[in-house]
């Protein structure tokens, strides 16, 4: 005989509850952990002995056996840039080759002693077969964006991952925010109709450009 007093819809309504909540439950788990806190990737390139010991420097910090290269950098859509290079200046630019730039995983709470020593931000990679001569890109490289003081002025350093390449010494531009407003790190092209800049966070307070030129 079925129950006309509510009790048979009210078990019914707790066991679809229950049920829910378990899928709930499920999907949660399912969900990928987030990535541990990496340690800033910082490099003191002024004990360098010559510029091929600076490259070596950066890639044995950046490239360590035991963690995958991934684990330091930020490769979700978003707090990266992807976009072809421009080449040239507008209105003669033409399209250069496809990059893309990505935060180093530590870059929004370096300290100022951390950047006074030196520290990677960003990594760039070279999707193209076509080189690019600022920042140091060879066609199918990954070059890593250091930022620091030499000889007392603050600069950037592009290192290059292919063999025998020389780094590349560049501007640095430092803007300072007062309310800090990064909570995690960004990397991003920044685009103007004479340039190409790169632009990433250095701290939870400041922000680095480069355009990427070498220094003379």
């Amino acid at each position: 005989m079925r129950r006309t007093d509510g009790r048979r819809a009210t078990a019914t309504r707790a066991a679809m509850l229950l049920v829910g909540l378990s899928l709930f439950g499920a999907l949660a788990c399912a969900q990928e952990a987030p990535p541990p806190r990496v340690r800033a990737a910082v490099v003191r390139l002024s004990s360098a002995k010559d510029r091929a010991d600076s490259v070596n420097l950066v890639l044995t910090r950046l490239r360590p056996p035991s963690m995958p290269a991934d684990t330091m950098f930020d490769t979700l859509p978003g707090v990266g840039d992807d976009q072809r290079l421009m080449m040239g200046s507008c209105p003669r630019c033409t399209y250069g080759p496809r990059a893309k730039i990505q935060p180093h995983r530590a870059a929004s709470y370096l300290t100022d002693a951390d950047r006074d020593t030196g520290a990677v931000i960003a990594r760039i990679i070279n999707l193209d077969t076509i080189p690019y001569p600022k920042f140091n890109l060879q066609a199918r490289d990954t070059v890593y964006w250091w930022v620091g003081k030499r000889h007392g002025e603050l600069v950037s350093v592009f290192i290059s991952s292919m063999p025998r390449a020389r780094p590349w010494v560049s501007n640095l531009y430092i803007d300072y925010h007062p309310s800090r407003p990064y909570y995690q790190p960004i990397a991003r092209w920044l685009w103007n109709d004479r340039d190409e800049e790169a632009w990433g966070t250095c701290d939870g307070g400041r922000c680095c450009r480069s355009t990427g030129e070498a220094l003379r």
